[in-house]
């Protein structure tokens, strides 16, 4: 039988890579067509903001994926301060 959690989980973390790589991707291709640097693209804050999304959506896939509590934990630290820095979770 298939384990549809543990599917949907993978599935997560992998979206999350794939859909960074676009945003570098795309980064890339804007660069080019500036005839800029890279790095000048990546600086921006609606990159920034799509790499910070797809490192939620990353930390949270290997959240529930990971079997252990520990790393569980680890892993829900790394989302929820990918939240803050994204600014959906506000700091005290």
């Amino acid at each position: 039988m298939i384990d549809w959690p543990n599917l949907l989980s993978n599935t997560l973390w992998i979206l999350a890579l794939a859909a960074a790589l676009a945003v570098v991707s795309t980064a890339s291709w804007q660069a080019a067509l500036e005839k800029t640097r890279t790095r000048t693209v990546l600086a921006r804050r609606t990159i920034q903001l799509a790499l910070l999304g797809c490192l939620v959506v990353f930390a949270l896939g290997v959240t529930l994926s990971v079997p252990s509590t520990l790393e569980k934990l680890a892993w829900g630290a790394l989302t929820l301060l990918a939240l803050v820095q994204v600014g959906i979770v506000k700091k005290k």
